[in-house]
Order: structure tokens, then sequence, then C-alpha cells
């Protein structure tokens, strides 16, 4: 299936962003939320991505969807190494970075980070 096709048969919205298209899959009513409010939610986070380069590496702790792994890496190029445990967001989180043509870019890991070494629960 190419990306147009995938597209065409799920939800996403575009941000266009200085000439570059972000896109984000919106299977749910607050992915589309988020993504439409991107430059409202948390405009200091996007002033910080804007600084980066493509030499940079960000570490996304808590990815979620990747709202903000996927913004650095399709709009500045900066290699991202995004960190989300809860499974649903992660299947979105790796379909933004696919769609977004950026799997030589994001990579994507099931996990969260902690301070030690240790297998926990995940409270939602």
């Amino acid at each position: 299936m190419t990306i147009p096709e995938y597209v065409a048969i799920n939800p996403v919205a575009v941000i266009n962003h200085g000439g570059v298209d972000v896109i984000y899959c919106t299977p749910t009513s607050p992915t589309k939320w988020r993504a439409h409010r991107i430059y409202v939610n948390e405009p200091n986070t996007l002033e910080w991505i804007a600084n980066f380069s493509a030499d940079d590496v960000l570490f996304d702790n808590g990815a979620n969807v990747g709202t903000y792994s996927i913004w650095a890496a399709k709009t500045r190029g900066t290699r991202v190494y995004a960190f989300e445990p809860e499974s649903q967001n992660y299947e979105i989180l790796n379909k933004n970075i696919l769609v977004n043509g950026l799997t030589d870019r994001v990579t994507a890991y099931c996990l969260a980070i902690s301070d030690s070494p240790r297998f926990s629960e995940l409270n939602l």
C-alpha cells in the first residue's frame, strides 16, 4: 500500500509549516484536536524545536502519538528516538512516522524510560 492509499482510508490532519507538510493520523477526536491545536497547546515546545538542526538528537520520553517527534524530524531534520509505553499511542506514533516518510529519522520504542532499570506497571 502506498502512502496516498493509506491516507485515503485513514483520517489525517495536514499542517503546513514553512512549506513543509506535517501529517498526523487522527483516528480519534483527541488526536484530531491535538493536531489542529499544535500552535496553541505548547508554543514554547515549538519554539524550542525551531532551534534544532539536522545534527541534533531528540529523545522524546513519553512521546504519545509523536506530535513533537514528527514535528522535529519533519521541520528541522532532527534525529529522534521516541519512547511511548502505551500500545495504542505507540501504534499511532508508528503510523505518523510512516505517513511522513520518516523511518530513517525517527525510531520508536514501546517502553518507558526511568532512572533505574526495572519492570513496572503502566497506570492508565
